[in-house]
Formats: C-alpha cells, structure tokens, sequence
C-alpha cells in the first residue's frame, strides 16, 4: 500500500486525511493499528450496553431470519409482522410451594401469557361452562391428537371444529356436516386463512360447536372472545420420540415421497432441512422462525401451566381420566361409549405406526436433541404439571334414618363438583367392609376423594359457590356429624395394570 494513495481505506477511513487529527493515521504502518484500537473500544461499549440491557429485563424479541435446520416453518407460511408476541411483566408477591402454582420467573420477573391467548380460559380459576366454553385441542402432531378427536367425534358424539370440514368449505353461514360416523362445522382449522374465515363466520361462539382442534394455537384462540372462551387440552410426547415418530410417517406419507427418497434412516433425516425444531416451544411462543431465547422458554412453561389440561401419550390411562372429566359434562354416558373408546385409544389408535426407537447416545439421538433441546425441557415441565396433585379426602357418616333418594342426592351433588375449575376427577362411594377383612370404617359411611391440580386449585374448590351449595343443599341435612377432610400432596404413580 502507498502512502498517497486517496482510494485505500482501513475499516472505513481514507489513508489520507485533509481533516484535523489527520495526524493520527498519517503514517500508514500505524494507520491499522489506531483503527483496530477504536475498532475495540466501539465493541467494548456496544457490548457492555448490550450486557446491561439483556441484564435488565428488556424483551427480546426472535430476529427474523429463518434458521438453516427449521422444518415446516417458513416466511412464506406465517405472517410475522402481525404475529409479534407483546409481553406484559408483573412482579409476584405471594410465596407458593408447587409448581402449578409458581408462575414462570426469568431475572427475577414473572412471566405472564401473551394478550393473544386472552380468548382461552385459566383453567385453574375459570370454571367449565358447556353453555359457553369450547374444548380447544391444541394439536401437535404424533402425540394421540387424531386419537383424542376421534374419541370425542365417533365414540361421544361431539360436534368438532377442525381440517375435517375443509371439504365443505363455502357460503357464508356455519353448517353443521355429518359423515363417517362423525358431525363436524364446515370451516378449515388447519391453516391460519381457513382459521381467519372460521372467525369471520363466528364459530367460536356458535352453540352447535363442542370442540375446536388445531395446531395454530394463537390464530385457533383467536377465534374466542371473552363470553366464550376456549378450555384447551392437549397431549404431549417426548421430542425425540415425536421426532421418529414423524420420520417414519413421513416416510410412508406419499405426498412427501420425492422429499423423502433420500432419507432412508432417521440419522439421515436428522441431518435434513425437513426435521423440526422445537416446534411445541415456537407454538406456544408464536416464534415461529429466528433463534429461540430463554423468554420464548418461559412464556411457553406459563401458558402449559395457565392454559392448559396436560394429558401424556406415556399415561393413557390418567390422561384419558383427565379428559373424561370435561367430555362427560356433554357426552352421554352408555356402554357402547366406552366400547368405542377402549378401541381407538388402545388398540386401534389412528396414524400408529411400528418402528424401533432411536437409542439414547447414538447419532440420530443427538442431532434430534440439539434440534429440541427446548422442547425437551417443556416437555419435563409438562411432566411435572401433570404428576403432581393434590388429594383430597372426605369421610362422612350418613344418618341412619336418611332415605335412599337422600343419599341419591348426595352422591350426586359431590359428582357435579367435578365442573369446578381445576379438578381432575372425583369419587364418592359407600364404604364397605368384607368378611375377610377388619372392619375399619369407625362408622364413616360414605367417603369423598377429590383430585386437583394444584394447592390453588384446592383453595378455588374450598371458596367456590358450587362447593358451598352442595355442602349446605345435599351433604349436611343427611350427616351425623360434622364430615372429616384431609388433604395432601402427591406425585402419580400408575400400576402396570393401567396401561394396555
């Protein structure tokens, strides 16, 4: 490089300098030197504002750009600009124990769930109103979804909002459709266009509608409003598990066999523009595409633990008990239901298909990890939610002289509890006592055992005015006594007899 040379630039300026301070570069072997001393002083400023900023709480938000190993997500396929999550922050105050009654904290700052999700229920203060609310499934694909949905179309006979109306899309009024063996709306959840019209035509307040199902979770409880709010649930599977899972369904999928051709194993797809990443924490998230923060984790964790009945692939049994719960407030109750049901969800589920698992440690399992290290962790989280309850037990002692149709009024009155928010099920019963067996009743009669999310659900139930009016209307006239109650928490546990 020569000296004189005008057109020679170091990182920005001209070797040549006509301004003061052209001393500072006029010789050109210190020129770089100089330059690359202010070069690192920009970034040790930038990057101590950028430290405190990041330290101070401000929201970041995903940066546009799509990420190289991103499946099924694309610019193309959802409109960003108007999908920016607006987060709003409030300090708690209150010391709680449990985890479904510890709101997500990130530096120190509570979490709360996007404005977006206003249209779907707290299902642990907002009790279940059939007249009002709509089951709101939250699809995630290959975790038993097409099972829950035919579950509820085929076997109770509910009316559903789905992609199986997507047939019979047109006019401009709501049509209730019936065919193979199931009623449904013609209206498209599958896709944020179909879910806009879907809204236009009013079906989350339709009174015909008894459950909506969809994977666009912000667009599907979009169509809610705040006199007919969304109840969702949803079934959750491991990642790595979903991963493979959605392989091998790919594979024998003949719409994606010319993607398809050249994945022959799952080590292969994991290495593919075709394999998924994260996809439960960007749904939740509404972060479609860009890098994933802890902030998207967060508001993902407190969406699971506000909005949603969690239900796991891995615990049929207690999940589908879960569920039973909001399906028998609609569904009536016979023996070819539950015929129907022991069908499809255990030994006849849609979609199943057999293949070997992907060992832990192996290639495959390790690609798939780094592709859903956040849903992983969602997905314990969801686990937890889920495995720990709170039990509570009711001893009663019925008078002597009360009449069948009183206690008829008991055992029902206990029943209807069942739609208080955040119970998951509940028993009442006679006690009994065998012959080979010592009688341990002590005179109790009748026993309650009520299961609940979480110790604020426990609180909900105790002050809600259900609760008080059976205990006053159909509980206290025929007892003895005052009733005994105890309550405790516990994790889960099912016998292998549960699972079939």
């Amino acid at each position: 490089e020569e000296a004189g040379d005008d057109t020679e630039l170091l990182l920005g300026f001209s070797v040549k300098q006509r301004k003061s301070g052209h001393h500072l570069i006029r010789d050109p072997h210190r020129a770089p030197k100089v330059a690359l001393a202010f070069f690192l002083l920009v970034c040790s400023i930038g990057g101590y504002q950028g430290f405190n900023d990041y330290w101070s709480n401000r929201a970041i938000l995903s940066s546009s750009s799509s990420m190289s190993d991103e499946a099924d997500v694309s610019e193309d396929a959802f409109d960003l600009e108007h999908r920016e999550t607006l987060l709003h922050v409030q300090t708690s105050e209150t010391d709680i124990s449990n985890i479904e009654d510890t709101p997500v904290v990130l530096f120190n700052e509570n979490i709360e769930v996007p404005w977006q999700l206003s249209g779907l229920a707290n299902v642990f203060e907002e009790p279940y109103d059939p007249e009002k609310n709509k089951l709101y499934l939250w699809t995630i694909p290959r975790c038993g979804s097409t099972s829950i949905r035919r579950i509820a179309s085929h076997c109770l006979g509910l009316t559903m909002a789905s992609e199986a109306g997507k047939g019979d899309v047109g006019g401009d009024s709501l049509q209730v459709v019936e065919g193979n063996g199931m009623k449904y709306v013609n209206v498209d959840m599958s896709n944020p266009d179909g879910i806009a019209h879907a809204k236009e035509l009013g079906v989350g307040g339709w009174n015909k509608v008894d459950m909506v199902s969809s994977s666009y979770l912000y667009d599907g409880a979009g169509i809610f409003d705040p006199d007919h709010k969304g109840y969702m649930i949803a079934m959750f599977r491991h990642p790595i598990e979903r991963a493979v899972s959605l392989f091998y369904n790919l594979k024998s999928n003949k719409a994606y066999a010319e993607q398809m051709v050249t994945l022959s194993t799952v080590e292969q797809y994991s290495r593919s523009s075709l394999v998924e990443n994260n996809w439960m924490t960007r749904f939740l998230s509404n972060s479609l595409s860009g890098e994933l923060t802890p902030e998207h984790e967060a508001i993902a964790k407190e969406v699971l633990r506000t909005k949603c009945i969690i239900g796991l692939l891995q615990e049929k049994a207690e999940s589908m008990r879960r569920l039973e719960m909001l399906f028998d407030v609609k569904a009536e109750k016979s023996q070819r239901r539950y015929d129907c049901q022991e069908k499809l969800w255990y030994w006849d589920w849609p979609g199943k298909n057999r293949h070997e698992q992907v060992l832990e440690g192996s290639e495959a399992w390790n690609r798939l990890y780094e592709q859903n290290s956040f849903d992983i962790r969602l997905y314990e989280y969801a686990r937890e939610l889920m495995s720990t309850v709170i039990e509570h037990i009711v001893l009663l002692k019925v008078k002597p002289e009360a009449s069948d149709e009183d206690i008829k009024k008991l055992i029902e009155g206990a029943q209807s509890l069942r739609t208080i928010p955040g119970v998951i099920s509940i028993t009442v019963g006679s006690t009994f006592a065998e012959e080979w067996m010592p009688d341990r009743r002590n005179g109790h009669t009748h026993t309650l055992s009520c299961r609940l999310q979480s110790k604020e659900a426990l609180r909900v139930y105790q002050d809600h005015p259900l609760h008080a009016q059976v205990k006053k209307e159909c509980m206290l006239p025929v007892l003895a006594e005052p009733p005994m109650a105890v309550d405790y928490e516990s994790v889960v546990v099912l016998g292998d007899s549960t699972e079939k």
